[in-house]
């Protein structure tokens, strides 16, 4: 048994193999990675809960519900976990890692100054405020991992909200960050109140110098790897587009080709139909002020392209499996 308790102990949960033995019980593992919240790409994943000693593990466990238990408390490590830790020392006024009734109000009436009375938004404080006042008296506060959860499910439910982002941008320089940025709407819903909820003054500006000292971890790299070189007039001060730059993505370029190509022949067919040519104008105006009929199923079917190719190549790499790996069939 010891040796199997030494097993349990020296292999990394994040790399289960057939069977995972932890203490006296054996588990498969195909349920505990269906349970494991999968980290974004960048991200790392970190344990709430201390690893148990060997001391420790020498005595058998209660039942498999701990061990389970200990798997699924994994946080992500991300972009979001740093900067909902720069806002939350903001209004953690007594440094003692708890967040009061009075701070969440505080906290709320600071979000809805920035992001707007989104319904969403408001249930997730009430819910919030619930939990909090069923603790007993004197436990009555939230803590950071709370805090974290509740950023997050924001951002979720900014990203949700189709009109959210066209609300609070004027719709030239909406088009113009999205095309700068290749970030959907959603994204840049996202990075718009992740944005607004750093923006302690409410005025538009991030200090940058501020940023350097506080910010940690992943947001520390970004901060002095990316906004450092973001300020062009150098004031110190950076705007949403300024820190738009660090969510860039890659310019999909054969994407934009064959993006532009469809709409070269679709404009081609429309003046070679045999129609009146005012129906000519008018459909072709109806591309011009709504590019999204073209450009939208021609991306789709490029993403679907992309990412058979890219499981062909993940297949060859492994070991083979070609064509038939990517649709799901066996290879000999």
């Amino acid at each position: 048994r010891s040796r199997i308790d030494r097993m349990a102990l020296l292999q990394p949960t994040s790399k289960l193999t057939r069977h995972q033995c932890i203490g006296r019980h054996v588990i498969r593992a195909k349920p505990l990675v269906a349970n494991i919240p999968r980290a974004p790409a960048g991200s790392r994943v970190i344990r709430t809960q201390p690893i148990p000693s060997s001391s420790a593990s020498s005595s058998p466990s209660p039942s498999s519900s701990s061990s389970l238990g200990l798997l699924k408390e994994t946080r992500v490590i991300d972009r979001v976990r740093y900067q909902a830790k720069l806002v939350f020392d903001n209004f953690d006024k007594d440094q003692d890692g708890r967040l009061s009734l009075s701070d969440l109000q505080s906290y709320f009436s600071y979000c809805h100054d920035r992001l707007g009375p989104v319904q969403a938004l408001q249930d997730l404080y009430a819910n919030l405020v619930k939990t909090v006042t069923s603790r007993p008296e004197g436990r009555q506060s939230a803590g950071f991992e709370e805090f974290v959860d509740l950023v997050r499910a924001q951002l979720a439910a900014v990203r949700a909200n189709k009109n959210w982002v066209m609300s609070q941008l004027p719709t030239r320089e909406l088009s113009r960050l999205l095309q700068k940025s290749c970030l959907t709407m959603p994204e840049m819903a996202g990075v718009l109140a992740t944005f607004r909820l750093l923006d302690v003054d409410n005025d538009g500006r991030l200090p940058l110098a501020e940023l350097e000292a506080k910010a940690q971890g992943i947001e520390k790299q970004i901060v002095d790897g990316v906004l450092a070189d973001t300020d062009p007039d150098n004031d110190g001060l950076l705007t949403f587009e300024d820190f738009l730059t660090s969510y860039h993505k890659e310019r999909p370029t054969f994407q934009i080709m064959a993006v532009m190509a469809a709409n070269c022949l679709a404009f081609w067919l429309i003046f070679q139909a045999p129609v009146d040519m005012t129906i000519k104008a008018a459909l072709a105006l109806v591309l011009v002020i709504k590019p999204q009929i073209i450009n939208t199923p021609i991306i789709k079917v490029w993403t679907i392209i992309k990412a058979l190719i890219d499981g062909f190549r993940a297949r060859q790499e492994v070991g083979g499996g070609g064509w038939k790996g990517v649709f799901g069939g066996s290879s000999a």
